[in-house]
């Protein structure tokens, strides 16, 4: 919602304490770290130099070779393929990959990012426009959506618990020790203009953060 804690923290530190996180729970030192991949649509697509590199060091993996992923939506997912390419094929013992992007910090680049350049469509309505060529209904959005919440829900601590802090001068105070809760929408109802998609099938925008270490 863009007045949230973790939303005015910088991506660079956002990042570094989910690694750091990561790092304490698994028993890794960060300087084992032989690549460091992260995907982004968005945040770390800036005129900062060397963004990922610059989490890399404030993380203490300085020894890890960095590198941006971009693949859209999939940037992320391909980041940690990237991670684990480089276990297979250049000779890293220890690989961390992911995604990040803080959305509310800058809704226009989001909106931009979500813009088909060449149709001049938001991608909720390519989604929409698929779904009716393909025959998939307004019910199946809402049971696959119905059913994703429940999964959602039922994994939350499932996984281990991560902490995020918001620095504060002087000391580091622990704000969440989860993921936030999975709001389900009280109304499965169309997004205005469409003919299947609904608000409770749709994505919403969000300052995420997610890492896995591979060896």
């Amino acid at each position: 919602d863009g007045k949230s804690a973790v939303s005015t923290l910088t991506p660079q530190e956002f990042s570094r304490q989910v690694l750091r996180q990561l790092f304490i729970m698994n028993f890794i030192n960060p300087i084992w770290a032989d690549a460091f991949r992260v995907g982004s649509a968005i945040s770390l697509k800036t005129s900062d130099q060397a963004p990922v590199k610059e989490i890399a060091l404030l993380s203490e993996m300085t020894n890890a070779s960095s590198e941006l992923v971009e693949k859209a939506c999939s940037s992320g997912l391909l980041a940690v393929y990237r991670a684990a390419q480089s276990i297979w094929h250049e000779g890293a013992d220890f690989a961390v990959g992911g995604g990040m992007d803080m959305m509310s910090q800058d809704e226009e680049r989001t909106k931009r990012a979500l813009t088909c350049r060449f149709s001049g469509k938001l991608m909720y309505q390519l989604a929409d426009e698929y779904a009716e060529d393909n025959g998939i209904s307004q019910n199946e959005h809402n049971k696959y959506a119905i059913e994703s919440y429940r999964r959602a829900k039922e994994n939350l601590y499932g996984c281990g618990s991560f902490v995020t802090s918001v620095i504060i001068p002087g000391q580091e105070q622990f704000l969440l020790n989860f993921d936030e809760i999975p709001n389900e929408p009280a109304i499965y109802k169309l997004i205005r203009g469409c003919k299947t998609l609904t608000y409770a099938a749709s994505s919403k925008y969000a300052d995420g953060v997610a890492f896995i270490a591979l060896a």
